[in-house]
């Protein structure tokens, strides 16, 4: 058995935007169920074709090959620059 450990500096992480973007997000419609609503139709959105600075309105559910981000009614979700979501509360 070998076991080696490592270490070293690494410059600073760059993130870009892996978004292709630009395109129509929405890929269909289905219903979800939220405490406060019961059953509601929501957007469905494909992550890779929101545009950076896109925002959905809650309530939606946000699909890419990795993950399901559910945006609940009275919220929205923003893509950054860097791709990632950011999600609050509509004021």
């Amino acid at each position: 058995t070998l076991r080696m450990t490592a270490k070293g500096k690494l410059p600073n992480l760059q993130f870009s935007q892996r978004s292709e973007g630009g395109g129509a997000s929405l890929k269909g419609r289905r219903k979800a169920w939220f405490r406060a609503t019961g059953y509601v139709e929501c957007g469905i959105h494909e992550r890779a074709r929101i545009a950076p600075d896109g925002v959905i309105a809650g309530p939606a559910v946000i699909e890419s090959f990795d993950s399901t981000i559910v945006v609940p009614p009275n919220w929205k979700a923003r893509v950054t620059k860097e791709g990632f979501v950011r999600m609050e509360r509509k004021s």
